[in-house]
């Protein structure tokens, strides 16, 4: 079987961060704090502060990583939209591709 490496890679955030991610790229909650950035939260927290503590093979945490998915559409979006009660027009999905 070959595989074959997905074209792009997406990123959900409110449209409020659109403008800091322009400026410092798109980074992990890690950083954001590390930065002392201000930005608008469209996760549940307490998942995001769960991820703190589960650990890679490599033995970083996963708030170490910004969260990047296969897919725009996922179940990721529909529990922002749905469970959080976050507006549709709040929210930007960000394509990440290789190509330049």
């Amino acid at each position: 079987m070959r595989w074959f490496p997905p074209k792009e890679l997406y990123y959900i955030t409110h449209a409020n961060n659109l403008k800091s991610i322009l400026e410092k790229g798109i980074l992990s909650h890690e950083r954001i704090e590390q930065l002392g950035l201000k930005y608008n939260s469209i996760y549940n927290e307490e998942v995001i502060s769960k991820r703190k503590n589960k650990l890679t093979p490599d033995g970083e945490s996963l708030w170490h990583f910004a969260n990047l998915y296969f897919q725009p559409r996922n179940s990721m979006l529909f529990r922002i939209v749905h469970d959080n009660k976050i507006r549709e027009e709040s929210l930007v999905v960000i394509g990440i591709s290789r190509r330049y």
